[in-house]
């Protein structure tokens, strides 16, 4: 209940400060950026997250480009940092498969050089899992961080 609440305010703050899809950062180049999808392996059902600003009329997987692809077992994601395709492996032992109403997933991944936080609040929708929450990239001491929205296979 205590990680729910502190989620909510967190992706609340982020919502309230105006600009929940820009990196937070002095680079004149975002963090992240669109991913190349044919720069990715293929997998029977990558799940995708997309850059999101929750307004209304914003489709359930988000608007923006693809910035984040993960393997169906979820040990591997991708991301384009900076103009270069990244692959990061999860720092998770265990990763959840589940997808109940309102739960939260914490997942972090690293290659050495950047870590990956991802945080998600979970909704069963027919044959798929609705994913929104915060992706936060931390690189050369900055963190960089990004609302998303995406889909996961069950």
């Amino acid at each position: 209940m205590r990680v729910a609440s502190i989620y909510i305010f967190a992706l609340t703050c982020l919502i309230l400060s105006g600009s929940p899809a820009k990196a937070q950062s002095n680079n004149p180049k975002p963090a992240l950026q669109a991913i190349d999808l044919q720069q990715v392996p293929k997998w029977n059902a990558p799940y995708e997250f997309r850059i999101a600003n929750f307004k209304a009329g914003e489709d359930a997987g988000g608007n923006g480009a693809v910035v984040l692809v993960l393997s169906h077992d979820q040990r591997k994601a991708f991301v384009n940092i900076q103009g270069v395709t990244t692959e990061l492996s999860a720092v998770n032992k265990n990763l959840a498969q589940s997808c109940n109403a309102g739960e939260i997933r914490q997942n972090v991944y690293s290659n050495g050089q950047g870590r990956l936080l991802l945080k998600l609040k979970l909704q069963p929708v027919t044959d798929v899992c609705q994913a929104d929450g915060l992706l936060s990239i931390h690189l050369d001491k900055r963190t960089h961080r990004y609302l998303i929205k995406g889909v996961l296979g069950l």
